[in-house]
C-alpha cells in the first residue's frame, strides 16, 4: 500500500522549491527539472522504490519520478501506477512488460548504430529497462528506468521547430532535431526487425534523455508503452483492438479496420507523421488538408519545412499502406548509403 502523503501547510511553495534545489542526486534534480514533475508533498512508496514527484496523470493512471530510496540518491526510474486493476488493463499492462522485455533482451545484444558505447546504466538506447512490477497489488504498478522527458515535453524545453529562426544556436537545433528523427527510425526499424508492430507511436511515446558521451552531450531516445503493440509471440488481445491507437498518428487502416488488421506500415505512417511534428510543430490535424479522407495530403507550407525528408513522408502518409516507403529509405536522408551523415 503507498504511504498518503501530509500535505504542507502556510509557505508549501517555498518549502517546495528548497527541496527541489536539495533532494537527491544531481541526476534526480536534473530529471526533475527536465520532465518538469510536480514534487510531492512525501514520498509514496510501491515496493522497494519511492515516488518522489508526479509526471503526468491520466485515465489509465498516475506517472512518478522515483528512486530505490528515500533520499533520492540512488537510480532514478519512472514508476506507472493503475488506477483500474481490471481484466483488462492488467492483461494489457502485462502484455506491455512481457513485450519490452523481450526487446531488451534482443536489443543487448545488437550495438547502437550511432554511438560505440553508452555510459549510462541501461542495456539498450531503443527501450527502457524493467526494473520491477507488481499487478497484484491493490494500486498495480511498474518501475522502468528513467529515459528523459517524452518528445513533445523535450521540445517545449527549446529544441526543434520552434526554436527563432533568428537566433544562432538555430543551426544547432536542425542537428538535434534530425539526430531524433533518425533515432525514431533506427528504433521502430529495430523493433520490425524483432517481429513487433508498436501501433501507438507518438510524441508521447518516444522517451528522449540528454547523455554524456567523450565529455560531449547527445540526445537518446527509447520507445515507451507497448500495451498496444503485437508480437510474433503474443498477439491476442483482450478487446477487439477495434479503432485503437491516437487518433491523427495511428494509420487509417489502424482505426476503421482495427488494431489487429495492421502492420509494420502502420508503424511507417506513424513515423511520418512524428516527422511533420519535429519539423513543423504541427499536429496532425494542423497538417493535413483535404475533404475525402482517403486523399489527404500534407499542407504545401508544412511539406516545405520537411526538405529533403519531403518525398518520404509524403509517400509514408499515403492512405494505402502498400504504398508507403520502408524505414531504411528515411535512413538514407540522414546518412548517405555509404553510413557518412548528409547536410540538412
Amino acid at each position: 500500500m503507498p504511504m498518503t502523503p501530509d500535505r504542507l501547510g502556510s509557505g508549501s511553495a517555498i518549502m517546495t522549491v528548497m527541496r527541489k534545489e536539495t533532494l537527491g542526486s544531481q541526476r534526480f534534480r536534473r530529471a526533475l527539472k527536465a520532465t518538469g514533475a510536480d514534487l510531492l508533498d512525501a514520498p509514496l512508496s510501491y515496493g522497494s522504490f519511492y515516488c518522489h514527484a508526479e509526471i503526468a496523470q491520466g485515465g489509465q493512471g498516475t506517472v512518478f519520478l522515483g528512486t530505490g530510496d528515500i533520499e533520492a540518491l540512488s537510480r532514478v526510474c519512472v514508476i506507472k501506477t493503475f488506477s483500474e486493476s481490471d481484466t483488462d488493463t492488467i492483461d494489457r499492462a502485462w502484455r506491455s512488460i512481457r513485450i519490452q522485455l523481450g526487446l531488451l533482451d534482443q536489443a543487448s545484444v545488437c550495438p547502437h548504430p550511432l554511438y560505440p558505447r553508452d555510459d549510462q546504466i541501461r542495456p539498450t538506447p531503443w527501450v527502457p529497462d524493467i526494473l520491477a512490477w507488481d499487478l497484484k497489488s491493490e494500486v498495480p504498478w511498474v518501475a522502468q528506468d528513467f529515459r528523459g522527458p517524452n518528445l513533445r515535453g523535450y521540445l517545449a524545453n527549446g529544441f526543434g521547430p520552434e526554436t527563432d529562426p533568428g537566433d544562432r544556436n538555430h543551426s544547432a537545433s536542425d542537428l538535434v532535431t534530425d539526430r531524433l528523427m533518425s533515432q525514431i527510425a533506427f528504433a521502430v526499424e529495430f523493433v520490425h526487425m524483432q517481429g513487433v508492430v508498436h501501433r501507438d507511436l507518438k510524441p508521447d511515446n518516444i522517451l528522449v534523455e540528454q547523455i554524456d558521451w567523450s565529455h560531449m552531450l547527445f540526445e537518446s531516445i527509447a520507445l515507451c508503452d507497448f500495451d498496444l503493440s503485437r508480437s510474433r509471440r503474443h498477439t491476442t488481445l483482450t478487446q477487439s483492438a477495434v479503432g485503437m491507437g491516437t487518433r491523427g498518428y495511428s494509420a487509417p487502416e489502424q482505426l476503421l479496420l482495427g488494431a489487429r488488421d495492421v502492420t509494420t506500415a502502420s508503424d511507417v505512417y506513424a513515423v511520418g507523421m512524428l516527422a511533420v511534428f519535429l519539423y513543423t510543430g504541427k499536429e496532425p490535424r494542423q497538417a493535413m488538408v483535404g475533404a475525402d479522407p482517403t486523399k489527404l495530403k500534407l499542407d504545401p507550407s508544412a511539406a516545405e519545412r520537411l526538405g529533403n525528408k519531403r518525398e518520404w513522408v509524403e509517400q509514408a502518409l499515403s492512405f494505402h499502406p502498400e504504398e508507403r516507403p520502408r524505414l531504411e529509405a528515411l535512413g538514407r536522408t540522414f546518412y548517405g548509403r555509404d553510413g557518412r551523415r548528409r547536410r540538412p
